[in-house]
This record gives C-alpha cells, sequence and structure tokens, in this order.
C-alpha cells in the first residue's frame, strides 16, 4: 500500500507539474510571441533598408518600444517561472533555454558581438523590463490571463520626458540613431552581428511558442550575417 501511494503521489505531482507548464504556455505565449514578432519585424526592415527616414523620431522611440516591451515579458514571464518546479516539463526547459539565449545575446560584449555598443547587461534588461510592468486591474476577473501587461506605446513615449525611466534608455536610444543614418533608401544594411542573431533567437522563439503558425502567420523571414535571409 505504502508503494502504491507513493506511486500516486508522484503521478499527482508529475500532473500537476505539467498543468502548469501548460498554463505557463497558454497564458503567456500570445503576448510574448507577438512582442517577439514585432521587434524582429523591426530588425529584419532595418537590414532591408526601411528605418525611418521620413520620421526619425518616430522611429527611435517605436524601436525603444519594441525592444523595452519585449524585455517587459521576459521578466513577467521570469518572475513567474521562478516558482514553479518545471524542470522536468520539456516545454517549460525549452522557453527558459531561448529565453536565456536571447538575454545572453543581448548581453554580450567583446568580439562575438563585434564591439557593437548595442548591448545591455543582464541588470539593465531586467530594469527595463520593470519599468515597462503595470499590473492589470482586470486580472482578477479574468483569472486564466496574465496578472500584469506592458505598457502601451503612447504612455511609454510619455514617460521617455521622466529621467528615471529614460536614463534606461540613453545609451541604447543612440545607437538606433546610428542605425537610421547609415540607412541608405532603397539598399540592405549590414547590421551589427548581435542583432543579426538576435533577430534569428526571435523567429526561433516565435517558432517554439507558434509552431503551427495559429497566432502568427505567414512567413518567418531569418536574416544572415551576410545581409541576405531565408525563410523559416
Amino acid at each position: 500500500m505504502e508503494v502504491l501511494k507513493r506511486r500516486l503521489e508522484q503521478e499527482s505531482a508529475a500532473a500537476t507539474k505539467k498543468d502548469q507548464a501548460n498554463d505557463l504556455m497558454v497564458k503567456y505565449a500570445n503576448p510574448l510571441a507577438r512582442s517577439a514578432f514585432d521587434l524582429q519585424s523591426r530588425l529584419y526592415n532595418i537590414a532591408n533598408g526601411h528605418s525611418g527616414g521620413a520620421d526619425p523620431e518616430y522611429f527611435r522611440m517605436n524601436t525603444l518600444y519594441l525592444l523595452a516591451e519585449f524585455l517587459g515579458w521576459l521578466e513577467i514571464v521570469r518572475r513567474e517561472i521562478q516558482f514553479l518546479d518545471l524542470e522536468g516539463e520539456a516545454s517549460a526547459r525549452g522557453l527558459k533555454r531561448q529565453l536565456h539565449e536571447l538575454q545572453r545575446r543581448l548581453a554580450r560584449t567583446g568580439t562575438e558581438s563585434t564591439g557593437d555598443l548595442m548591448y545591455l547587461y543582464w541588470g539593465q534588461q531586467r530594469a527595463i523590463g520593470e519599468v515597462m510592468i503595470v499590473a492589470r486591474p482586470d486580472a482578477p476577473a479574468r483569472g486564466a490571463g496574465p496578472s500584469s501587461e506592458c505598457i502601451g506605446y503612447a504612455k511609454s513615449v510619455e514617460r521617455q520626458g521622466e529621467p528615471n525611466f529614460s536614463k534606461w534608455f540613453d545609451r541604447i536610444g543612440g545607437q538606433i540613431d546610428q542605425l537610421r543614418q547609415a540607412r541608405q533608401p532603397g539598399k540592405k544594411i549590414q547590421l551589427p552581428h548581435r542583432l543579426v542573431y538576435l533577430q534569428s533567437d526571435l523567429v526561433d522563439l516565435i517558432n517554439l511558442l507558434d509552431p503551427n503558425k495559429i497566432r502568427l502567420p505567414g512567413e518567418r523571414g531569418k536574416l544572415t550575417s551576410y545581409g541576405f535571409h531565408a525563410n523559416s
């Protein structure tokens, strides 16, 4: 009886972990995939010569927002995952591994990133994520959805006037301006290798969260370090 009891307890714990992993994917797959898609789409378009020549201020602010929104959803997911023991669940492990790779890519300095200044240290990534997060007032009524969300674009632009908010974006904003200035209408530009690889990592994350292209139908092109692209 004791053996049977332990087995039933183990099976119940395994089922609970599986349910928790499924709930995690259901709650966050859509907003995380969509923010990843928007950010990779911006990087893809920049590489192909579309970088806001007509309205440089919008290009800067909106690109900053797309990056910050993604980091906000990363922070929301990180906070939830840290309280769940899901190492045995393949879906949760895969998500943690992919998010870690994305953050590592952004944080690296030195030769791997060709010395560009587009890096954000781990702590800076979390700080940007934190300032982007607000509680959802309707979360208790909906129950199944996330309890937090990211501020919208208009609020983000408004808060750029606040020193305690804008200070996290100063250096990376300057680098975004340089990307725009390198633009040649109708011609592809050579993105820093970091951003090429980051765009590819984002596509991998989207494929993990939406493998059947239900949430985000259509082609998912990947850049290469040579400025060309391939469909994934």
